[in-house]
């Protein structure tokens, strides 16, 4: 394109934008509790690419760090500086996550990543009906894995905090390479810990009501891997049959988020 308009004269800045490449819009994970106004987790995305000579470079994702600089203003509260940051589009959209309306459903919650926002979502809202109510609640466990950087350590501590307080039964808590795995390894690395828990995963999925809550980002394909996994689960600790076990594992509900 340059080269043939060239031989007519520079281009006009607007045609040149339109040839630059169009950045994609990105979705995060509003965490909104009863009486919060709203609390976005909007870690710095650092990601790690190689040099020509091979060496690490550290970068800072563009849109985690964009809107972690708007936190760090609204946290001062300070009016003039709010109203002149620029104005950002935004579309709100829904959660993939239905909470189960009976207490008494078991509850299976995967978070990998930025998906534990909407897992502590749940969490909270278990809480607050348990509060004050004599119903039998179905036991729940949490599986939370992250790349272990210091960004997810008070994320970890609240998923702590809601085992200390009995609204979870179990959590198991998984890191993977600082970053450096790629997708297809971080997504196998989620299977196997599935895999290796798989007793305490059955002690509640034999239950026909059980409910598994999955929210996840930096994974490829997991849906397809999660449920291979549930049957392999369902083979091994409850002893069916494979096409038994894939009927078993689709009679319950699995809900599926992916924050792209």
């Amino acid at each position: 394109f340059f080269e043939a308009y060239a031989q007519y004269g520079v281009p006009p800045l607007e045609k040149i934008i339109t040839c630059c490449p169009k950045i994609q819009p990105r979705t995060f994970s509003i965490m909104k509790f009863a009486g919060q106004v709203a609390t976005i987790i909007g870690l710095k995305n650092l990601f790690t690419v190689k040099s020509k000579d091979n060496e690490d470079i550290v970068r800072e994702g563009l849109c985690s760090s964009f809107i972690s600089e708007y936190q760090e203003v609204f946290a001062r509260n300070d009016e003039d500086a709010i109203s002149e940051l620029p104005k950002v589009a935004v579309k709100v959209k829904v959660g993939m996550l239905k909470y189960p309306e009976s207490p008494a459903t078991p509850l299976i919650l995967i978070a990998c990543g930025l998906g534990a926002s909407s897992i502590l979502m749940n969490l909270n809202h278990r809480e607050q009906i348990m509060k004050g109510k004599n119903d039998k609640f179905g036991d729940a466990i949490v599986f939370f894995l992250n790349d272990g950087s210091d960004g997810y350590k008070c994320i970890e501590n609240e998923f702590q905090s809601y085992k200390e307080k009995n609204v979870i039964k179990d959590i198991s808590i998984v890191h993977s390479s600082n970053g450096h795995n790629s997708k297809v390894e971080v997504t196998q690395l989620l299977i196997d810990t599935l895999n290796q828990h798989s007793e305490i995963i059955w002690s509640l999925w034999k239950e026909a009501t059980t409910a598994v809550l999955f929210s996840a980002s930096g994974l490829n394909n997991p849906e397809q891997k999660l449920n291979d996994s549930l049957v392999a689960i369902t083979i091994k600790e409850g002893g069916l049959r494979d096409e038994e076990a894939m009927a078993y594992t689709s009679r319950h509900q699995v809900d599926i988020e992916i924050i792209q």
